[in-house]
């Protein structure tokens, strides 16, 4: 029987904020890299899956904080491939303290063609994966419902420390993005639960016009760009 990978992590003073608990966009970048090394653990490594022509495109996540770990905290990062559904791969993810459960998450995939961009169907990918069909508290669904009356925020341009090797705008950049530009106060209100969906790559030079709005303790941020819509999100505070 499969069971989820997992490593042990330590946060350090430049995963967390000015409270001392981790930020989320480095919850999600230690869930996304707990993921690359079980990859690298089958012999899957981002650059062989590279020179064969794949690459996993992370396209929604949600993320439930029941407790942001803190700075020196030792805890435990799962992660466990689901299985496929459509034209996307389904990966989740637990943050623990011994048997605390301290966050969970649900991210969707799909894999493209590194070179043309274009998205491949899940059965050309030749490699098995250890599957572990267990769920968590967190509900997708098929699109993030937004209001119709956002309105504007602060332009964000992508800047040379917010794209990575794949050449775009990185996913856990828009963690920060919701963090930073929507309406609420990130120093005196935490981040309770957390919903993106990338629907367009973001290039290095390019402008997102964002746009948003606060409905009680929830706070919905969108981005688009000149090809047409870059994410949503929404952010449940406490």
């Amino acid at each position: 029987m499969n069971t989820p990978f997992s490593i042990s992590y330590a946060p350090t003073h430049y995963d967390c904020d000015c409270h001392e608990r981790m930020r989320p966009s480095a919850v999600l970048l230690k869930m996304q890299e707990c993921a690359g090394y079980q990859l690298d653990s089958l012999g899957l490594p981002y650059d062989r899956l590279y020179e064969e022509g794949f690459v996993f495109v992370i396209v929604s996540v949600g993320m439930k904080f029941y407790e942001l770990p803190r700075m020196e905290q030792a805890v435990t990062f799962e992660t466990w491939p689901m299985a496929v559904k459509g034209a996307r791969f389904h990966r989740n993810y637990r943050v623990l303290d011994g048997d605390r459960l301290l966050c969970e998450a649900a991210s969707q995939w799909v894999l493209i063609d590194p070179r043309s961009r274009k998205i491949l169907r899940p059965a050309a990918f030749p490699h098995p994966l250890p599957l572990v069909e267990q769920a968590v508290q967190v509900d997708l669904g098929a699109r993030l419902c937004m209001p119709e009356d956002l309105q504007p925020l602060p332009d964000k341009l992508v800047r040379y420390s917010d794209v990575d090797a794949n050449g775009h705008l990185n996913n856990v950049k828009y963690a920060d993005i919701v963090m930073d530009y929507g309406p609420f106060d990130p120093f005196r209100q935490q981040a309770a639960e957390l919903y993106l969906s990338m629907t367009g790559e973001a290039y290095p030079g390019q402008t997102i016009r964002l746009s948003g709005k606060r409905e009680e303790e929830t706070v919905f941020v969108r981005g688009e760009h000149d090809r047409g819509r870059c994410f949503d999100g929404i952010l449940k505070i406490k």
